[in-house]
């Protein structure tokens, strides 16, 4: 019994490890996305892509070993940020603000996704998915104007983004359902995902032998789309400038003259030649980037300086990949839970919630998403279908059971609670 209890809590540390490190994959897509706004081609390829790239590679086996807490979480990722940032300052040429921010948002994320309760589901949202095709599409629509950025880029990024949603999915699902199910039924139920995986993956194959083709039909369409946008825009702009006109001279060549500022300094030829891979910036716009720094880590500091999560206790203490959020609201949510099961009418649903806490001090929870028979057949324990039928009729509400019905159920049960204590772990 205890090896069986062991394979369990080893798949579920798996399926535990798969959920964290998909969505972190996920996160770093996106965020590469938004820096081909904010990039050129060569400071992307040689700065932010690489950075990002050796996070991934140092941070994910801290997550597959396991974090028994938040703060022994934020000891290990505080050395790893500043190996970060030191490579960051001595061999990619990052800029130092630009360094601190890519590293604040990988500890949100990283700490986010570790906090989430262990038996959690993971299924990657419609929203991220619409956030990512805007945020491709916007900055594939950018380049057209700027062109700081190789439409190739862009579209490694679109299908990157769609492969890890559709074979992300697969590999959840089947570490998910591993624990309570079949192989048969794990693959029978990732079946969809992993079809889509193997059509994006074609689908890449096809763009990258006609890219030529694509870009000039995508170039075709978005030019079009950009007529259309200035010929509704001119109308205004002509109005405006019949208005700038009524006002006086001085005044009218004031505000024509906003976002065309003069610059401070002459900007040399070897300025000109570097400004495709670097940011300058005066030292007052770097101080006012400093303090914006200082006082968003003031407020995150502020509003989580309570919060964290530490290392369950008792039976589920293993792999250090257990964890709960201590805070009021999960309190709240704890006795709330209680309260709705300790005054539900039906003495079936109460029996079986006792049931079940008996068998968590055990060592032999009830997984999510397993039923009660599912359970009870993974225990080794065999009852009747009278016994199952009577708990489903009053799952979700209240239905009238006979007396003597009831009473057999709650024998029933009490003889279930009999043979679980025997199976307590050593």
């Amino acid at each position: 019994m205890e090896a069986a209890q062991q394979e369990i809590r080893v798949k579920e540390k798996s399926a535990y490890v798969t959920r964290v490190s998909v969505k972190l994959l996920a996160d770093i897509l996106l965020l590469l996305a938004v820096l081909t706004f904010f990039t050129t081609e060569s400071s992307f390829l040689g700065g932010a892509l690489p950075f990002l790239s050796l996070a991934i590679v140092m941070t994910l086996p801290l997550i597959w070993t396991g974090i028994e807490s938040s703060r022994k979480f934020n000891v290990i990722f505080l050395g790893i940020s500043v190996t970060l940032f030191l490579t960051a300052q001595f061999f990619l040429g990052l800029p130092w603000w630009s360094s601190l921010l890519l590293l604040f948002l990988l500890h949100w994320r990283i700490s986010t996704h570790l906090e989430e309760e262990r038996d959690s589901r993971y299924e990657m949202s419609g929203g991220f998915m619409l956030a990512f095709l805007i945020i491709t599409l916007s900055s594939y629509a950018f380049q057209n104007i700027y062109e700081k950025q190789s439409s190739a880029i862009i579209l490694f990024l679109f299908v990157s983004g769609m492969i890890l949603y559709s074979g992300g999915t697969y590999l959840v699902r089947v570490a998910e359902s591993a624990v309570h199910s079949k192989k048969a039924t794990r693959v029978k139920s990732a079946k969809l995902p992993f079809l889509f995986t193997v059509l994006l993956a074609g689908l890449a194959a096809v763009l990258a032998a006609v890219s030529e083709t694509i870009d000039g039909s995508i170039n075709y369409v978005m030019g079009g789309l950009f007529w259309i946008l200035s010929f509704l825009v001119t109308p205004i702009w002509q109005l405006i400038n019949w208005l700038l006109g009524l006002l006086p001279k001085d005044m009218s060549e004031d505000l024509q003259s906003i976002g065309r500022p003069d610059m401070p300094y002459d900007i040399t030829s070897e300025q000109l030649e570097d400004s495709s891979s670097r940011l300058f910036l005066s030292w007052w716009n770097e101080v006012l980037i400093a303090v914006l720094v200082l006082v968003i880590l003031v407020y995150v500091w502020r509003r989580y300086k309570d919060k964290g999560w530490v290392a369950e206790e008792g039976p589920k203490r293993y792999a250090g990949f257990s964890s709960f959020k201590e805070s009021a609201i999960a309190e709240k949510a704890v006795q709330s839970a209680n309260t709705r099961y300790s005054a539900a009418d039906s003495e079936i649903r109460k029996d079986i919630f006792s049931l079940e806490k008996l068998a968590e001090k055990n060592g032999v929870s009830r997984l999510n998403g397993e039923t009660l028979e599912e359970w009870l057949c993974r225990l080794g324990i065999q009852e009747d279908k009278e016994f199952y039928r009577l708990y489903e009729e009053v799952r979700y509400g209240n239905k009238y059971i006979a007396m003597d019905k009831t009473a057999w159920f709650k024998q029933s049960v009490k003889q279930v609670e009999a043979k679980i204590t025997g199976k307590k772990p050593r």
